[in-house]
């Protein structure tokens, strides 16, 4: 948002608690059996907390982890509730005005790899629901790209190689599921560190399309 929301954080109430678990798992297009598989929870509490009956923090942290939440406690905790005049602010920012960029439709894992190392910035995202199992396939590509760009030094060419295997073997499962993933780059200022030589950086955006519906172009 802009330098601060205009109301302090707070809790959530029962209901808005409620409305939030049962938009996010069908945002992932889970099920209430899903939701309490992934979270160890039963259906009988999934139920309760999608009803506004409970708000229990064991519960509540079950369900952060299953999400895959960053701070798994984060449905414990007070948080900003933007007002409709900090949605305003946040549309007039200039901040807030996007960068047309082309998109191109990834098709090898030899071509992910070698983008995904030509790249000091990388962003991932999904444009759609894409199920649960389509899902679990997608996070499991993104944290192993992640991994090769930070260990990529300490790889042989021939363990590369098979890396790239690899990460064809994830999209052609992604195909399976319908879903295609088409990126952009774009050109990010010099590093200005008086340390560092002033170097142009790359950052790169993988986005998740449902096959046959790939843009020619990312606004970011």
């Amino acid at each position: 948002m802009t330098n601060s929301l205009s109301k302090p954080p707070r809790m959530l109430t029962l209901s808005e608690l409620a409305a939030l678990i049962k938009g996010y798992r069908k945002l992932k297009q889970w099920s209430q059996e899903d939701l309490a598989e992934l979270s160890m929870l039963s259906i009988e509490q999934i139920d309760e907390i999608e009803n506004g009956l409970s708000n229990a923090p064991d519960s509540l942290r079950a369900l952060g982890q299953a999400f895959g939440f960053a701070d798994i406690d984060v449905l414990n905790k007070p948080i900003h509730i933007p007002t409709p005049q900090d949605f305003e602010a946040e549309s007039s920012s200039p901040e807030s005005e996007g960068t047309t960029l082309e998109a191109f439709v990834l098709t090898t894992g030899e071509e992910l790899g070698e983008l995904v190392m030509q790249s000091s910035a990388l962003a991932v995202s999904r444009s759609f629901e894409l199920g649960m199992q389509a899902d679990k396939v997608f996070e499991a590509l993104t944290d192993y790209v992640r991994e090769y760009r930070e260990c990529f030094d300490e790889y042989s060419t021939a363990r590369v190689s098979d890396i790239h295997e690899e990460f064809q073997d994830y999209l052609g499962e992604l195909k399976s599921f319908g879903v295609s993933i088409s990126y952009a780059t774009r050109q990010l200022p010099p590093d200005t560190d008086e340390e560092k030589s002033p170097a142009p950086g790359v950052a790169l955006y993988l986005v998740a399309f449902p096959i046959g519906e790939e843009p020619d172009s990312f606004l970011v």
